[in-house]
């Protein structure tokens, strides 16, 4: 990694610091606190030292804190390494998964967007060329004009001027 200028120029004493202090705080809290359970479970606190018990509680939290504190940026770096690479796949898969979905929607846009822009108009169901609102018979392949389209995959009736079908998404527009 490369040397970057700190905010604070002490940083490197303090975190030495907390990386010392802290486990040392740490080990002292153990001792007190296995020493004076011990000595309150053996009967012997009247007279021992159980105060150490007490003592040892704080010291825990502190050393804690501490430590916490003087290892935080080197287990932030180890998170991040290890989440980095998870978060690529993820969003990798999610893009490649949805690829497919998303060109079928912009193909459609794109089929609905070109021409003349958007307006009322008929089509043939077998070529779709344009055809006046009152003809019976498409000029152009000589089929008769339906007031319906019928999905061949599903059997599913929608408008002449579907593009796709309702029911199973299959492409009406021979």
């Amino acid at each position: 990694m490369p040397h970057r200028e700190q905010i604070n120029p002490g940083h490197k004493r303090i975190r030495l610091v907390l990386r010392v202090l802290g486990p040392t705080l740490l080990v002292t809290a153990i001792i007190l606190l296995v020493s004076g359970v011990r000595t309150f479970f053996t009967g012997d606190f009247p007279e021992g030292p159980i105060w150490q018990m007490f003592v040892a509680l704080p010291l825990l939290f502190v050393g804690f804190v501490l430590t916490s504190a003087g290892f935080a940026g080197a287990v932030a770096r180890y998170q991040a390494q290890e989440i980095a690479p998870v978060a690529a796949d993820t969003i990798n898969y999610a893009g490649s998964a949805s690829r497919t979905g998303i060109s079928a929607i912009a193909g459609a846009i794109r089929e609905g967007l070109s021409g003349d822009g958007w307006h009322d108009e008929r089509r043939c169901c077998a070529c779709s060329a344009r055809i006046t609102s009152d003809a019976s018979f498409c000029s152009q392949c000589g089929s008769e004009v339906r007031t319906v389209r019928v999905c061949e995959s599903c059997g599913r009736q929608s408008g002449t001027d579907a593009r796709y079908c309702s029911g199973c998404g299959q492409s009406l527009i021979a």
